[in-house]
């Protein structure tokens, strides 16, 4: 009996001990587990103030290069000297630079409400047609400047519903990030017509193309790519067509051979049928 006993005792202290053994090898386990969500978030954490970092420096030198323009040619206005020739050139420069800065505060200003659920759709039936005329037509004279020839090419192509304004800032960004990247004497060209039960749009340039480790983060805001050539800027213009054209239950693809290849711009739309075109009220571009 007292060899059972003692048999006992050692079976019971033994299997204490391997229950202790057992839950402090649990308790490092999670406390691992815990360190590394620690050093994640704190990782995260000091990543997400770098990007704010960069993002208020981005933000300060786009808005302070047109404000620096406009100051420069201002203080040069008050010369009694400056002759109508020079008068007329620095009244255009304020002119242009406060419209580039306007826009810079536009495209924050839609970014943070598309970001925050609060830009809401005027929902009507559009024709990609007309959205193309009108943003292609507001920007011909950038083109003309740059020496850039733009060729549009509308197909059968049916109506989608959507939001007519919206849609033209799409083209519009789309075609002005074409006619920023593009060279002297190339070509874009702006297609419209139908994929299946889809609209579609696509610009395409033949300018500085896109970088491969670029590509996949095009659509990203605040985004600028490493080296000489890249899509560069805040690179609001592209996530905010990215972010419009899912508000309208689509998607964009971008797609590049590469540097100095060019670059094509994809934005795929629900079609309206017929019958659901019929009973949704016609929009007008701006």
């Amino acid at each position: 009996e007292e060899a059972i006993a003692r048999l006992a005792v050692f079976v019971f202290v033994a299997l204490f001990v391997s229950a202790l053994d057992h839950a402090r090898r649990r308790a490092e386990s999670a406390r691992a587990v815990l360190l590394e969500r620690e050093r994640t978030a704190r990782a995260e954490a000091e990543d997400a103030n770098r990007a704010k970092d960069d993002f208020v420096t981005m933000v300060a030198h786009e808005l302070r290069t047109p404000l620096t323009a406009i100051l420069g040619w201002s203080a040069a206005m008050t010369d009694a000297r400056l002759g109508p020739a020079l008068m007329a050139r620095a009244l255009e420069a304020i002119r242009r630079n406060a419209a580039l800065q306007s826009r810079i505060v536009a495209d924050l200003v839609d970014l943070s409400r598309l970001g925050r659920g609060r830009l809401s759709l005027q929902l009507e039936r559009v024709d990609l047609g007309g959205v193309v005329a009108a943003a292609t037509d507001a920007l011909a004279m950038t083109a003309t400047a740059r020496g850039i020839k733009v060729v549009t090419n509308v197909g059968g192509c049916p109506p989608v519903q959507g939001d007519a304004a919206r849609l033209q800032q799409v083209v519009s960004n789309l075609l002005g990030n074409a006619l920023k990247h593009s060279d002297c004497g190339t070509t874009v060209h702006v297609d419209v017509d139908a994929l299946g039960d889809r609209a579609r749009i696509v610009v395409r340039d033949e300018g500085h193309g896109i970088a491969p480790e670029l590509l996949p983060h095009i659509f990203e805001p605040y985004r600028q790519g490493e080296g000489g050539v890249t899509r560069a800027g805040l690179g609001l213009g592209l996530a905010i067509v990215r972010q419009l054209v899912e508000l309208h239950g689509g998607r964009v693809e971008a797609s590049s051979a590469g540097i100095g290849q060019g670059a094509c711009f994809t934005v795929l739309l629900p079609a309206l049928t017929r019958s659901e075109a019929s009973g949704v009220p016609e929009g007008r571009c701006r």
